[in-house]
């Protein structure tokens, strides 16, 4: 397998996790400008945490912002352990990961594996994800999104 460079890797996504996205969306659109976020709930999604399968419910806010960056807010409403859970439990909000386009997640997963990082949270919504336990090693999670078949990311 050909080794990955970091140009490789194109942050797309800085997200954040809070307990009430729409008061936080609210701050950002009146003191920051950022532009009006739209809301979306998950109320039945499953993926796999920590190699088991949980059941939780979501609602997430997007904006755009930051050189065009998005800006993903997510709020938990319910649900099992979870990464979001762990997140708030350890009294956190804030900047939680960077989601990262990536044509091939299969490759990137192997890619990391073999640095001794695991994946923690995975599933698939309208793309296949996962989330890599990098916040020991890098500061912060990282989220690999892979982008549709038939699409390429620009270098």
């Amino acid at each position: 397998m050909k080794e990955l460079k970091v140009l490789d890797l194109k942050i797309a996504m800085l997200s954040y996790v809070y307990r009430d996205i729409k008061k936080r969306a609210k701050l950002m659109e009146q003191i920051y400008n950022f532009p009006k976020f739209s809301f979306v709930s998950y109320p039945h999604t499953s993926f796999i945490y920590r190699g088991k399968k949980v059941n939780v419910s979501l609602k997430t806010g997007r904006s755009r912002a930051f050189n065009n960056y998005g800006i993903e807010l997510i709020q938990l409403i319910e649900g099992e352990e979870n990464l979001y859970k762990e997140f708030l439990d350890q009294g956190r909000e804030g900047l939680h990961h960077y989601d990262i386009l990536v044509n091939d997640i299969g490759k990137y997963i192997q890619y990391f594996k073999k640095q001794g990082i695991e994946v923690i949270q995975e599933g698939k919504s309208l793309r296949k994800w996962a989330y890599l336990d990098t916040e020991a090693t890098f500061g912060i999670i990282i989220e690999l999104v892979e982008i549709g078949k038939g699409r390429r990311i620009k270098s």
